[in-house]
C-alpha cells in the first residue's frame, strides 16, 4: 500500500474503533441502568432502558456497513482482517446485551403496572444483576484495550454467575411447586429476567473470548473457563 491509502486505512480504522468504542459506552450505560431498574424500579428507567435499545441497534447497523466498506475498499490481510472481523462479532454481542437489558425493562414495567411487591423478587437477584454489570463492563474494556488478562479473569468470573444463577432457579422452582393463587405468573415473569441475565453473561463472555482473538489469533470458545494463567 502506498502511504496515501495506509494513512486512509489507519483513519478508517480509528473511525470504526470510535464507533464501537461509542456503542459499547451506551450498552454498558444501559446494563448499569437495568441493575438499578432492579433496585429501585421506576417507570422513567424502564423508558430510558428502552429508548437506549433503539440506539443501539442503529449503532450495529452503522458499524456493520462500516465494517463492509473497509473490506470492500482496503481488502485488509492477516492482524488487519482479523480486527475487522473481530469487530463484526462483537458488536452483535454487544447488541444482544441490549436486547436482553430491553426484556428485563419490559418485565420489569408489567411488574409495575400490575403493582411491584419487592418481596416476590427473588433472593439475590440484584447480586446477580451486579456481578453480570460487572462483567459486561470488563468485557468491553479488555475488548476496546486489547486486554487479554482482563479478558480471562472475565471468563473464570463466569463461574460466579453460573452459580448465583442456579440458586435463584431452585428459589423459582420452589416458589413454582407451592401453586399459590398469583404466584406462579409473578415467579414465570422473573425467571425470564433472570435468564436475561444469565444470556448478558454468556455474551459479555463471548466479547472477552474475542478481545483474546483479536490479540492472539487464538480461538478459545466452547474450551470451557479460564484461569488468568492460561
Amino acid at each position: 500500500m502506498t502511504d496515501h491509502i495506509l494513512t486512509e486505512f489507519d483513519n478508517d480504522l480509528k473511525g470504526l474503533h470510535e464507533l464501537l468504542a461509542s456503542m459499547s459506552a451506551h450498552v454498558e450505560e444501559q446494563m448499569r441502568e437495568t441493575e438499578q431498574l432492579l433496585k429501585d424500579p421506576h417507570l422513567e428507567l424502564v423508558d430510558s432502558v428502552l429508548a437506549k435499545a433503539t440506539n443501539v441497534n442503529r449503532m450495529e447497523i452503522r458499524i456493520d456497513r462500516t465494517c463492509a466498506r473497509i473490506l470492500a475498499r482496503h481488502h485488509p490481510l492477516a492482524s488487519d482482517l482479523r480486527t475487522i472481523i473481530t469487530a463484526q462479532k462483537v458488536i452483535a454481542d454487544i447488541e444482544r446485551i441490549g436486547d436482553e437489558c430491553e426484556r428485563i425493562a419490559k418485565s420489569v414495567n408489567d411488574r409495575l403496572e400490575e403493582g411491584f411487591d419487592a418481596g416476590q423478587m427473588p433472593d439475590n437477584l440484584v447480586g446477580l444483576a451486579g456481578l453480570v454489570s460487572q462483567s459486561v463492563r470488563g468485557s468491553i474494556d479488555s475488548y476496546l484495550r486489547v486486554d487479554t488478562d482482563g479478558a480471562r479473569q472475565v471468563i473464570s468470573g463466569d463461574q460466579a454467575i453460573d452459580e448465583c444463577y442456579a440458586e435463584i432457579l431452585g428459589q423459582i422452582s420452589e416458589r413454582l411447586k407451592k401453586s399459590e393463587a398469583g404466584v406462579e405468573a409473578v415467579a414465570m415473569e422473573w425467571l425470564w429476567v433472570v435468564r436475561s441475565l444469565e444470556r448478558i453473561g454468556d455474551h459479555s463472555c463471548n466479547v472477552a473470548e474475542y478481545a483474546i482473538y483479536l490479540d492472539e489469533g487464538k480461538d478459545v470458545r466452547h474450551k470451557g473457563k479460564l484461569n488468568p494463567g492460561d
